[in-house]
């Protein structure tokens, strides 16, 4: 009798290993990234967000290959052979590491127009992230399904069913290399063309070395602050609806690294005075602040630097040079009221 088990256990394996590979292969290969309504028109960084109906933003393969997964592991489940849930979580991490690499090169694929590129990248983007999320509820409720179904089994066959389905939790990680690796696609082709065209757009005629009139005028109506207010909305509103929101929050944040590299650059070329430094400060923390409100987050980190660099060229003249780094130092090369030692 042990050796017929044996032998229907080894056939029912090969059988659902069979199937799993398949059937994802079968759900990929139908994706319908291509179908999904609301991406006909690209991301633009200086228009309105176009009415348009309801954007899809995930496409069907996340929830197909989910299915299949979760399916055949419930089976070797009910199997109540530690060997079997082995064999097909294996199998199930493999096909798992095909699905991700499906994702990835959704963000590498050339496609005719720009409106494609972005649908692509974004879609994965989703894609990946709404992965992450059923893969942890797939793994919590087989393993629950498989502590009430083996109940009255060995305590070691347990253990060895229950380490079979934790290795599964192992996919995460690939997912968020995936993820990482879009977020860098979507940032060369889209995010950091948009940031600097929206700091160039806002810093049209804007000076930091200051009159006591000109602080007070600036201090009334900041043309900046407010170009930069406008432009980051008009872009969030395209980019809002395309996204599910913990992947906005990962894209608007992509978005402030873009931006706080050319503003550091910009800002090592720009002169100074003190009255010009405290509104240079006034606008790094309006810039963050409108950020964070996007992100629904705090981004004090991706700042942190560009806030130093505010402080420094917005103290006194006496003071400024004290106690500060090679680094900062050459930027107070920049305050026209400094005199270099």
């Amino acid at each position: 009798l042990t050796s017929r088990v044996e032998w229907l256990t080894n056939v029912y394996v090969e059988l659902e290993a069979f199937c799993v590979q398949r059937s994802m292969a079968k759900a990929m290969a139908l994706d319908d990234t291509n179908e999904l309504s609301g991406w006909d028109s690209a991301v633009i960084s200086d228009v309105e967000a176009r009415a348009q109906g309801p954007m899809v933003q995930t496409s069907s393969c996340v929830g197909d290959v989910f299915f299949v997964a979760k399916t055949a592991l419930e089976h070797a489940v009910a199997v109540q052979q530690p060997r079997a849930v082995e064999a097909i979580a294996q199998c199930v991490l493999e096909a798992f590491g095909e699905f991700v690499r499906v994702m990835g090169q959704q963000a590498v694929e050339k496609w005719a127009d720009v409106a494609s590129v972005q649908r692509r990248i974004l879609v994965a983007l989703n894609n990946l992230d709404l992965a992450n999320v059923y893969l942890q509820k797939m793994v919590d409720e087989v393993r629950i399904r498989l502590n009430t179904e083996w109940a009255r089994l060995p305590e070691t066959d347990k253990t060895k069913g229950q380490n079979a389905i934790d290795s599964l939790s192992a996919i995460s990680s690939k997912l968020l290399q995936a993820q990482q690796h879009s977020i860098d696609q979507l940032s060369s082709s889209l995010l950091k063309p948009c940031m600097r065209s929206i700091l160039q757009h806002s810093y049209r005629d804007i000076k930091y070395v200051l009159s006591d009139e000109e602080f007070n005028d600036v201090q009334s109506d900041n043309l900046f602050q407010q170009r930069f207010n406008l432009r980051i909305r008009k872009l969030g509103h395209q980019l809002r609806p395309r996204l599910l929101p913990s992947t906005y929050t990962l894209v608007v944040d992509a978005m402030c690294a873009c931006l706080v590299y050319d503003w550091e650059r910009a800002i090592r070329q720009s002169k100074f005075n003190m009255l010009g430094g405290m509104m240079f400060e006034k606008d790094v923390r309006f810039v963050q602040l409108c950020l964070e409100q996007e992100a629904g987050g705090v981004l004090r980190a991706k700042f942190a630097k560009l806030v130093q660099m505010a402080r420094v060229v917005a103290e006194p003249a006496e003071t400024s040079v004290a106690g500060v780094d090679k680094d900062v130092r050459a930027l107070l090369a920049n305050r026209v009221d400094v005199q270099p030692n």
